[in-house]
């Protein structure tokens, strides 16, 4: 919808001060409609009679004033173009709104340039925050070619600063650059926006192949750096697992399990995710509180449950024979157990169950509690 915009000083306007109010009718009301029909400000011959009841004294009157500039065929605001807006940027913006519509109504193309793009932007590289919706590191989506259609070809992640900079101009335009897709890519993302033909080329099957080995890059783009520098021993998150149990057990090897379940489960991982369970492991590991294969276990089903706190997994699942939590800890006590140790004390204490025990003992008094 366009809006006929009216400043707060016409009022009191040189050009409208005295001017009659039929005047100021027939300018008003032929703004509006010419707001509405997007003729940047051109009113036909025959509009103001539609409009006020005195017509041709109004349009003489605006045109002698200074208001209206008397054209071919009718007459046409001056300086429209410096308050209103024009026929072709209303056109864009509209435009621009039905393209956010449409991204907003398809949660599948979402998630597909999400994932694709491995929630970089892909204008500057740096990693978006799609919660943050104010400053210039927040996550959102844009249209490459403004004018162009909704679809994965056309859409990217991009961060707020970038987007803000492009506005509704293409790279070239705004002296950007499109980088590249990430080398970080799941080989289970496919989706119904790549064509057919491409799939039948591509070397990433439409489901994951279990006999696919998985490929040194693809680990690497997926694990952590190492600690201790680049003399640590690089490890593997293999489909199996094996490695992991032969290598040492540290907090690399740890998030790299992690990172095996999320996988297994095609969850994303942060850089974020990935600092917080390294350091809970590396306080695990101090400890010596628990087996290393336990950690890499509950790290492993962690990672598949999307849960990023190692020690609820520790806290949720008891040993098989009952007799230690998984974190080190003694296993709580049988409350029954507990209220016949008390039982035995009192009888102990005061005689067998037929003896009256002191009142005190019967019925303790609380705070505040009057007998």
């Amino acid at each position: 919808m366009a809006w006929f915009k009216v400043d707060d000083s016409f009022y009191d306007h040189p050009k409208v001060f005295d001017a009659p109010d039929c005047a100021v009718a027939l300018w008003v009301r032929a703004g509006s409609w010419a707001s509405r029909n997007l003729t940047d400000g051109f009113v036909p011959t025959g509009m103001p009679r539609r409009l006020c009841d005195d017509p041709d004294t109004a349009a003489k009157d605006l045109v002698k004033r200074g208001l209206w500039d008397e054209v071919e065929g009718g007459y046409r605001f001056h300086d429209w173009s410096v308050q209103q807006p024009s026929r072709v940027k209303v056109l864009g913006e509209r435009a621009a709104a039905n393209r956010r519509q449409a991204l907003t109504r398809n949660p599948d193309l979402r998630e597909f340039v999400r994932q694709r793009d491995a929630n970089l932007c892909r204008y500057c590289g740096r990693p978006v925050e799609w919660k943050d919706r104010r400053s210039a590191s927040g996550g959102t989506f844009d249209h490459v070619n403004p004018d162009g259609p909704t679809e994965a070809d056309n859409v990217v992640v991009a961060c707020r600063g970038c987007a803000a900079g492009k506005g509704a101009r293409t790279p070239e335009q705004a002296g950007m650059q499109l980088l590249s897709v990430p080398q970080r890519v799941e080989t289970q993302i496919v989706s119904r926006y790549v064509p057919k033909s491409d799939l039948d080329s591509s070397p990433y099957p439409t489901r994951p192949d279990p006999t696919r080995p998985v490929l040194p890059t693809e680990v690497r783009q997926l694990e952590p750096p190492p600690e201790g520098g680049a003399n640590a021993p690089p490890v593997e998150a293999g489909d199996s697992g094996v490695e992991l149990e032969s290598a040492p057990l540290t907090a690399q090897t740890v998030v790299a399990a992690y990172i095996e379940g999320a996988r297994a489960s095609r969850r994303t991982v942060t850089g974020q995710i990935r600092k917080q369970v390294g350091k809970t492991a590396k306080e695990l590991i101090e400890s010596g509180e628990v087996a290393p294969q336990r950690i890499l276990d509950a790290a492993r089903e962690m990672g598949r449950r999307g849960w990023k706190d190692l020690n609820m997994q520790f806290l949720r699942e008891p040993e098989a024979n009952g007799t230690a939590r998984s974190n080190g800890g003694p296993p709580p006590r049988d409350r029954l157990a507990e209220g016949m140790d008390v039982i035995e004390k009192l009888e102990a204490q005061y005689g067998a169950a037929d003896d009256q025990p002191p009142a005190q003992m019967i019925e303790p008094r609380l705070p505040g509690r009057r007998r």
